[in-house]
């Protein structure tokens, strides 16, 4: 008897990918995916990336800022922030160190080393030594120290280089770790020569210090190393941007750098010291070149929630007099600003608790302020951004959009997004634009994570939305630097995105599944005997299977794989279900895909 194959049936499911619903109410929905996108309502495979080897200085420590730009004899460079040092890189691929200088000294015959290993201050190992600096180091842990000119080796360690603390013993001696084991004991070596000590290091994750003083008075046992602390530290971000040909840059709480480019990438970035002592966040004001700083010292102390800026053109003037345009405001709502976004409707300044929109104007006042909202949480300093005048940002519970009205936007994956959410780390938040894809990209960190581990994406053209894992710190979009879009990792890889099909040198493992879908309303139990693929392109093949289930509580049952590659007119498959599930994987080197809606030929199949 001749096969009956029934009549073909399109699967016509909805662009986006909805995961909050239940697998029946999310019927004619795309319900789980990972790299992949939705382009003109068609789902594509997302491009690949490759990695930059990077030669010169080390990046150390976790990139969470970047920024690129050419300057005006159209050299390019890409300046990045990580809690340990800031680097300029060049399109060599060549990274230089430009973290700038705290202080400088030569103390005489400073190193100590011990082959019983008794400077390690965890252990036994003999690669630990010891640095003593007579008039105070001024170290914390995790700072980086440069030595150079001693004699070295000292008892067979290698002491000219860059080192990071491990321990700081006391206000004249810390504890660095060599690349070898000490094959001498040796005390006050090393001779004359030079030591560097770079501003001190930010965290690379937000937590609790440890350590000598960081707990309550009286805790634990005096003399001892706290094991509990009452001191949170934040994720150390970077503002960073241009002044003219010239970065830019200043470290959450820190100081406001500049590296001037007419000096070379061998120098370093020097300090304004005019400018405010700290700073939370700073931006250069796109209307008339002035440095905006959030969360400024206010020349006697610190104050989270103000705002301070220089006068036009000239960021060594930030009193306010009436013949400069440089002036200060302190918002009332909140207890620190958390972010500050440029758009063309102005600033929009995030604290903790309420959002603020800053504008220019004319007369003496300079910027006009006014409180939009209040109970708003942005994420993080780099959780938002503008699109073409709107701007984007991602809170402690919801999205948002401003666009001259700030307004929730609404998530069909904010279970996934926010049930695993490390609100912790939220300063590790990462948003970024891509222009030729319409799309807000979100990476963060997901529970039990320190750094981004996961990425959402916001179609603002079609209004949907997708996601899937990659690791990205940081984030840009189109660059004159690579002209590809860009992005960091967590180990300070570099990697040219939008640059072929694979993942690196691996395979991209893309995928999509549907919800159920179903005859006459689940009604009847159908029989699908093929699939017809519609593909717009297809490089190598993709992997079929399909889930089905008798009721919708009912576990699936999964039939497959079937494979289909670009000469595949139709695939003979057989299942005999209620509801029906499509998942679609494409997972070999150098294979790519962009398709359409698929058809099945299926026919009822009774009650049996």
């Amino acid at each position: 008897m001749a096969e009956q194959l029934g009549t073909p049936v399109k699967l016509d499911l909805a662009p986006g990918v909805y995961s909050d619903e239940t697998p029946s109410g999310a019927m004619g929905t795309w319900k789980d995916c990972d790299l992949i996108r939705f382009k003109n309502s068609l789902c594509q495979s997302l491009g690949g990336w490759k990695k930059k080897t990077l030669t010169g200085d080390a990046i150390l420590g976790v990139p969470r800022s970047a920024h690129d730009w050419s300057a005006l004899d159209a050299t390019k460079y890409l300046a990045v922030g990580t809690e340990k040092r800031l680097y300029i890189i060049q399109t060599s691929l060549v990274a230089t160190n430009i973290t700038p200088i705290r202080a400088t000294a030569s103390p005489s015959g400073p190193f100590g080393t011990n082959t019983d290993g008794d400077h390690d201050p965890n252990g036994s190992s003999a690669k630990y030594f010891t640095f003593t600096d007579p008039a105070n180091h001024g170290c914390t842990l995790g700072d980086i120290v440069e030595f150079d000119s001693y004699t070295s080796p000292v008892g067979g360690i290698v002491v000219n280089g860059s080192f990071e603390v491990v321990e700081v013993t006391s206000s004249t001696v810390i504890t660095l770790k060599g690349a070898e084991a000490a094959s001498s004991t040796v005390v006050g070596g090393g001779s004359t020569g030079n030591v560097t000590y770079e501003i001190t290091s930010g965290s690379g994750a937000a937590g609790f210090v440890l350590g000598y003083g960081t707990g309550p008075y009286g805790a634990e046992t005096y003399g001892n190393p706290r094991t509990v602390s009452t001191f949170v530290t934040e994720t150390r971000k970077w503002s960073l941007g241009n002044w003219g040909e010239d970065l830019i840059a200043s470290p959450r709480g820190g100081k406001i750098y500049q590296w001037d480019k007419s000096n070379g990438v061998g120098t370093r970035a020097q300090e304004i010291t005019e400018a405010p002592a700290t700073n939370l966040s700073v931006i250069v004001s796109p209307e008339n070149r002035q440095l905006i700083a959030f969360g400024a010292h206010t020349d006697t102390t610190d104050d989270s929630l103000f705002i301070r800026w220089c006068d036009n053109e000239d960021f060594t003037t930030w009193t306010s007099a009436a013949d400069n345009n440089a002036g200060t405001k302190r918002l009332d709502s909140g207890s620190e600003i958390v972010a500050g976004i440029r758009s063309r409707i102005g600033v929009l300044v995030l604290t903790d608790t309420s959002v603020h929109v800053m504008q220019p104007i004319s007369g003496n006042e300079i910027y006009a302020f006014r409180e939009i909202a209040s109970g708003i949480s942005i994420a993080g300093p780099s959780a938002g951004v503008d699109a073409h005048g709107i701007v984007y940002f991602m809170g402690i519970s919801n999205f948002y959009i401003y666009d001259g009205t700030l307004r929730v936007l609404p998530c069909p994956n904010w279970t996934r997004v926010y049930d695993s959410f490390n609100i912790d780390q939220s300063f590790s938040v990462f948003c970024s634009h891509s222009k030729d894809f319409n799309e807000i990209w979100w990476f963060y960190p997901s529970e039990g994570k320190f750094s981004n581990d996961r990425y959402i994406v916001y179609n603002y053209v079609e209004k949907i939305w997708y996601y899937g894992d990659m690791d990205r710190q940081t984030f840009h979009d189109y660059s004159p630097f690579f002209k590809k879009p860009f992005g960091f990792d967590a180990a300070g890889n570099l990697y040219a995105h939008e640059d072929g099909v694979d993942a690196d040198e691996s395979a991209m493992v893309s995928f999509i599944e549907s919800s159920d879908m179903s005859i006459e309303e689940g009604d009847e139990l159908m029989h699908v005997s093929r699939l017809i693929p519609d593909f717009d392109r297809i490089a190598g093949s993709v992997e079929v299977l399909l889930k089905g289930r008798k009721q919708p509580q009912r576990e699936q049952f999964t039939k497959g794989p079937y494979i289909a590659t670009g000469a595949t007119s139709e695939m003979g498959v057989r299942i005999r279900a209620r509801y029906l599930a499509l998942r679609i994987t494409q997972e070999g080197i150098g294979e790519s895909f962009r398709m359409g809606s698929w058809r099945a030929r299926m026919q009822k199949d009774g009650e049996r």
